[in-house]
């Protein structure tokens, strides 16, 4: 038997409970697409997390960016367009263009002086250098309207109140830019084993096998499976780039609540900051902290679907419902 076919038969027949949160969408698409599910015990339970930006992007901002719409074009990603403010969603606009790179947005406005355009700056950090590059060379009729949330306070958030979770699986891509340190940090303060892992399927399994042998020995330690492109102190070029133009500031997560330290702000873009309350759109809070699967939410597939999406969970391709569906 070789190692992989050991660490199948271990997954498949492994006897206790154990519930891991894959942090990353990514990591959830890939779960779904790779069966991994149909490789493990039921008693590995896998839940998705807060790892959608798109998703946990408040209404608030919605509704500034369409209220933008009547005095200049909006530039974002498709996956911006369905989520809904209040009221409406950029799907409502007629003004606005999609874009699938953001330096795009640099070259569509050197073009076009005479227009006044807004970018919409979602993301974690993995998208702060290139929008750092983007503060470098924006020319004045560009805009960038952030919303630019930091991984770390809302996982310190999720260890804090949500106490069955027993392991995280770290995303490689926001590890490659901060390092494998902060999550170290994390761990040792909450007692969580943590292993920052890729996107192929052999990764993630491997990842739930060895977050399952570390809370098996109570190793309460971060795990880095994914070291040729995750460093220890991060992309120290790209983050001294993020500190000449962001700094933290307390936010609010749709579908969370308000989180100190949790966004990145800039005194160069416009920062959407209010506070909203009373979010009453189907469970997505419980999917996003890892309460519930999508399936567990009955409005899943029925009322809720990706052409009629009730919640941001439903809307984007790294949105776990979206996933699931």
């Amino acid at each position: 038997m070789n190692y992989l076919e050991e660490i199948l038969k271990f997954l498949k027949n492994y006897p206790n409970k154990i519930k891991i949160m894959e942090i990353c969408g990514t990591h959830t698409s890939v779960i779904h697409k790779s069966g991994i599910r149909s490789l493990l015990s039921e008693n590995i339970k896998l839940v998705s997390g807060p790892g959608c930006p798109v998703c946990v992007t408040k209404m608030s901002y919605i509704d500034h960016l369409i209220e933008l719409s009547n005095v200049g074009t909006i530039l974002t990603f498709g996956d911006m367009v369905k989520v809904k403010g209040n009221e409406k969603s950029l799907s409502n606009v007629k003004n606005k263009q999609i874009l699938y790179n953001p330096m795009s947005a640099i070259e569509i406005a050197s073009k076009n002086p005479q227009n006044k355009y807004y970018f919409a700056a979602v993301g974690f950090e993995t998208t702060l250098p290139i929008y750092s590059l983007m503060l470098e060379n924006c020319p004045k009729n560009l805009t960038l309207l952030t919303s630019l949330k930091a991984i770390i306070p809302a996982l310190e958030y999720i260890c804090t109140n949500e106490k069955d979770l027993d392991c995280f699986l770290a995303p490689g891509h926001v590890c490659a830019i901060i390092g494998s340190e902060p999550f170290e940090i994390l761990s040792e303060s909450y007692k969580k084993n943590i292993v920052i892992t890729g996107f192929t399927p052999e990764h993630i399994l491997l990842s739930v096998y060895t977050c399952i042998k570390m809370f098996e020995q109570k190793e309460y330690k971060v795990k880095n499976l994914y070291k040729n492109v995750v460093k220890k102190n991060g992309n120290e070029k790209a983050l001294k780039l993020i500190r000449k133009y962001f700094a933290l500031s307390d936010d609010y997560w749709r579908g969370i609540g308000d989180i100190e330290k949790s966004a990145y702000i800039c005194n160069k873009a416009e920062n959407i900051q209010e506070t909203e309350k009373n979010i009453k759109y189907c469970h997505c809070t419980d999917i996003i902290l890892g309460r519930i699967n999508p399936p567990d939410c009955p409005l899943f597939r029925k009322i809720c679907t990706p052409l009629d999406a009730i919640g941001p969970c439903m809307v984007s391709d790294e949105g776990a419902c979206r996933i699931w569906y």
